[in-house]
């Protein structure tokens, strides 16, 4: 694939009020397919368009601003395409011998060209999002964190969020309606506010269900955060440890040592440590 050099020049601002320095550049487009962003045998395998960038404004004055530009592209080692201040007065001139409605013209084409490449991308978007609702028909995700599980692979804290969000756009509507019709959500219990349960560093037993699961590494290796649900009393237990104890909706008894009662946000827990399963639903 030939090397692309970016060329400085010198154009017109949007309000035809200053000249401004601009540098030419190329977007590579990978297309579809595991190769799109390969370069085989020389040749890149997506579409490359051809573009230009504001690098900054330099005068109003087309002598001075070509003397800026000349300074500034000398400073970063690179060439001035424009070949001097009589060039950039010309098209100055130009510019300003347009007529309103050739302006109007062109906007009107430039407004068409985005539409039509916004109706484009759309139909392109709304396609992909047909296949993967269809992947998911046949119950295997093709997109986002899941990518490639089965629809019975998906955590259950994942099938808790579908249920509970009610901000979805219709494409995510579309996916909460397959996947709730293949799995079950849980109703969970909704903790008391400012309840606490047990006493600090004594230990004891607890029947609870998992109401919210998060992992993530820390210091000591791959860590965990459970929130769960006393069911006898509707207190919330929290443990921050690095064992697997269960899934958002599992029912279990646990035994564990009351760290402490804290807050968070408004709400009262009750902090658990040394947790043991001793019976899982």
């Amino acid at each position: 694939m030939k090397k692309f050099t970016p060329e400085y020049f010198i154009g017109v601002g949007e309000t035809n009020a200053y000249y401004t320095l601009r540098v030419t550049a190329q977007l590579h487009i990978p297309s579809d397919g595991p190769d799109g962003n390969s370069v085989i045998n020389g040749v890149y395998q997506g579409t490359i368009l051809e573009t230009d960038y504001y690098v900054r404004n330099l005068s109003q004055d087309a002598n001075e601003a070509y003397t800026k530009a000349v300074k500034i592209c000398n400073n970063l080692g690179r060439n001035l395409r424009t070949n001097g201040p009589e060039h950039i007065a010309d098209e100055m001139r130009e510019i300003k011998k347009r007529t309103a409605d050739e302006m109007e013209a062109a906007r009107i084409k430039a407004d068409a060209l985005a539409a039509e490449r916004h109706e484009a991308m759309m139909s392109e978007q709304a396609r992909k999002q047909a296949e993967m609702l269809c992947s998911l028909e046949n119950g295997i995700v093709s997109f986002g964190k899941y990518k490639n599980n089965t629809v019975d692979e998906l955590p259950q804290s994942y099938i808790q969020w579908l249920g509970e969000a009610n901000d979805f756009d219709s494409f995510m509507s579309c996916v909460r309606d397959i996947i709730l019709a293949k799995r079950d959500y849980i109703s969970l219990p909704t903790p008391k506010k400012n309840l606490y349960i047990g006493e600090p560093k004594k230990r004891d037993t607890y029947n609870v269900q998992i109401i919210k699961a998060i992992g993530y590494d820390g210091y000591y290796g791959y860590q965990r955060i459970y929130q769960m649900v006393d069911l006898a009393t509707k207190a919330l237990l929290v443990s921050f440890t690095g064992s697997f104890l269960g899934e958002v909706g599992d029912v279990m008894t646990i035994k564990a040592t009351v760290k402490g009662h804290d807050e968070y946000q408004g709400q009262a827990q009750t902090v658990v440590q040394r947790i043991a399963v001793q019976e899982a639903a």
